[in-house]
């Protein structure tokens, strides 16, 4: 498969598992549908790791590893998905999931800091039409003049 394949494929379960979440959060508090929603995903991902992982590549975790794996599981897989469902529940999927979706922003900045990635003219682009989207997103809406 492409990757694009597979990012569109990931963009099907990230958004629609915010309308799911939305759903549960119907009965319960955001932080019981993230711990719920933790441990099912640390179950599954330990079965399709064990699965399709091939063995040598766990000898290749040092220390380094280990800490940006910390990193990214105390950013995304706690905090990032609380945060998610509990902006679900306060502001709704349809303003949550699209403000959610400016995460390519902030990959953007984090590896032109970290990688040295080059600024590019539809980096920039991409920039601006985010920023307009935000907006466009998190506006008050306005009554129509009646004429």
């Amino acid at each position: 498969m492409s990757g694009i394949i597979i990012s569109l494929i990931a963009s099907i379960g990230f958004g629609s598992s915010s309308v799911f979440a939305k759903i549960s959060m119907l009965k319960m508090k955001s932080g019981t549908t993230t711990l719920i929603s933790l441990i099912t995903s640390t179950i599954a991902t330990l079965i399709v790791s064990m699965i399709f992982t091939q063995q040598n590549e766990y000898k290749k975790i040092n220390i380094e590893i280990w800490i940006l794996l910390f990193w990214i599981a105390i950013l995304t897989y706690f905090f990032g998905r609380l945060l998610n469902y509990t902006s679900v529940q306060h502001i709704g999927v349809e303003k949550a999931t699209p403000l959610i979706g400016t995460t390519p922003l902030f990959a953007s900045i984090t590896a032109i800091l970290f990688m040295d990635e080059k600024i590019t003219m539809p980096l920039m682009v991409g920039t601006i039409l985010i920023i307009i989207g935000i907006i466009l997103i998190t506006r008050k809406k306005t009554n129509a003049i009646n004429s």
